[in-house]
């Protein structure tokens, strides 16, 4: 009985290391591929207002513009274009997002369950 609960306790520990690692290879990947390329008009929104913010002419639009535009704009200083800025503080928000989602799941499910949900929605094509 010892070697089990033994077992369980490290596969307990060792899961969530493993996915903690995919999500960090999941997020260096996502850096190495940021589009340098607006895809939709939010993004052209957001992009703008990293130059120049005005909210008369919605760019950006209500909710979540000081969240994005402040991201963003910290990270414009390190990259070439607005939109990679824009892309990269969506990919760290996504990234930084399976934590509280792996702690909500765990509260119902094992610690192996939780952890595959969270690599789930990080690769869901949605995303």
């Amino acid at each position: 009985m010892r070697a089990r609960e033994r077992r369980k306790r490290l596969w307990s520990m060792l899961f969530p290391a493993v996915a903690g690692v995919l999500v960090l290879i999941w997020t260096l990947y996502g850096f190495m591929h940021i589009s340098p390329f607006a895809a939709t008009w939010d993004e052209v929104d957001f992009a703008l207002a990293l130059t120049r913010f005005d909210l008369l002419t919605m760019q950006p639009h209500f909710p979540g513009y000081p969240y994005f535009v402040l991201g963003a704009m910290g990270l414009s200083r390190f990259m070439p274009e607005p939109i990679q800025a824009y892309g990269a503080w969506n990919l760290l928000l996504t990234a930084s997002s399976c934590v509280p989602l792996w702690l909500l799941t765990r509260r119902i499910l094992s610690c192996f369950w939780s952890a595959i949900v969270g690599c789930l929605v990080l690769t869901s094509p949605c995303l």
